[in-house]
């Protein structure tokens, strides 16, 4: 769907913006208002693209030309005009999130659901066939990222050791599978991120270049959210079962914690920051 002129082809196209559509009826159903301003007739477009941008065809006929601005389609329920022949509206539209969304970040091991139920039976019921998870550390504390690198520790428990002595090169067993969750991640501009375990050098040029290296998210209308109380982050999750072997075996491995570093990626072409 990269390219405008062909993502209209991509059945995917008309599922992802069915829901977007829906998200904002949903929006509008809890309270929220509908935005006003020049970007309701597309005043604030590019003036070399306005013409052309809001051009549809109806029939198959290119010569049978609509002009639709966004102004006219921000309630479904009540298109009205020559170019909309129906209104609509959803099945249903989605439950109203929590008011108050903490930012975590959270290491958990993934267990069979057996242990796991023995461990945990008030929540059995909600796991899956093969495996659930035991939570093994959460830093509520908040994480709020922006162009400089942000480095938050998350403190390992007691037991910590134990859980991870399989990771021991000495120890003949299968060692645990652990996911690091980032959750409800805010201050994010539009742009690249990555995430780095016990590495706090790092800068926007480090990329995949070091072994601390996790794994990437995009903070892709991350910003979106700014100003609308109670409204999450980004969030995302990585395997560092592998990492924390590596680690391990390194002696860069820390039993008292973890620290996640996490760091906007420079832009190819770019040399310098856009901000502090």
């Amino acid at each position: 769907m990269y390219r405008t002129q062909t993502a209209g082809f991509d059945p995917i196209f008309w599922l992802h913006h069915s829901q977007v559509d829906r998200l904002w009826v949903g929006w509008n159903a809890l309270g929220g208002p509908n935005p006003d301003g020049r970007w309701l007739t597309a005043e604030d477009d590019d003036p070399k693209l306005r013409p052309v941008r809001w051009n549809f065809w109806a029939d198959d006929d290119i010569d049978n030309k609509l002009v639709v601005y966004p102004g006219e389609m921000v309630d479904p329920e009540n298109l009205t005009g020559e170019h909309f022949r129906y209104s609509y509206r959803y099945q249903d539209l989605p439950p109203e999130p929590d008011r108050q969304i903490p930012a975590l970040l959270r290491l958990a091991e993934v267990v069979p659901r057996e242990l796991l139920r023995a461990v945990r039976p008030s929540d059995s019921t909600a796991l899956p066939q093969a495996a659930g998870e035991r939570e093994l550390a959460t830093d509520g504390s908040g994480l709020e990222i922006h162009h400089q690198p942000v480095t938050t520790r998350i403190s390992l428990p007691d037991e910590a050791p134990e859980v991870f002595r399989a990771f021991a090169p000495d120890v003949d067993e299968e060692p645990p599978r652990v996911m690091l969750y980032l959750e409800n991640i805010t201050g994010a501009h539009a742009g690249n991120y990555l995430v780095y375990l016990n590495n706090t050098e790092v800068d926007r040029d480090t990329a995949d270049q070091v072994a601390h290296f996790v794994g990437g998210f995009t903070a892709f209308g991350a910003d979106h959210h700014e100003g609308h109380e109670g409204h999450g982050g980004m969030s995302a999750s990585y395997d560092i079962t592998d990492l924390i072997a590596y680690l391990r075996a390194r002696g860069e491995w820390d039993e008292a914690g973890v620290n996640v570093t996490i760091c906007r990626r420079r832009r190819r072409g770019s040399t310098s920051s856009p901000g502090p």
